[in-house]
């Protein structure tokens, strides 16, 4: 399957999730489970392998679902999901039929986007206040 499809049908239904979840106020289990729904109707009717579309896309929701205080806006959710699917494919042998693989995934995404973020602005402080206090 070509990774550029599969980031792409990730980055849309993180997207989508958010969206409906924060911009429409909807919830997170209602955005995720209105786009999961689609995509399991739509994407193995559309693709050969639109049934790893609709898996890569449940991936993808659930970091959709991420509270405003984590993935604070779009481009966030869009870097999330592009690590979500990079991850899938990644990760595609391991842990098979254990359960959990997908939530997992979307987690360390989440986390990672979030961590990268916060410790960006820390340094920035942490640069803001040197040069405040080597000028005083």
């Amino acid at each position: 399957m070509e990774l550029l499809l599969i980031i792409t049908v990730s980055v849309l239904a993180g997207l989508l999730t958010y969206y409906i979840n924060h911009y429409l106020g909807k919830g997170p289990v209602f955005g995720s489970a209105i786009v999961v729904l689609t995509v399991g109707l739509i994407l193995p009717k559309v693709f050969s392998d639109g049934y790893t579309l609709a898996l890569v896309a449940t991936c993808a929701s659930y970091a959709g679902m991420s509270a405003k205080n984590r993935i604070t806006n779009p481009l966030e959710v869009c870097i999330s999901c592009v690590l979500v699917a990079l991850i899938f494919v990644g990760s595609s042998e391991a842990l098979v039929g254990y359960g959990g693989r997908l939530g997992t995934i979307a987690a360390i995404s989440v986390i990672t986007v979030w961590g990268a973020k916060s410790l960006f602005l820390q340094l920035r402080e942490n640069k803001k206040n040197q040069l405040k206090t080597k000028n005083s």
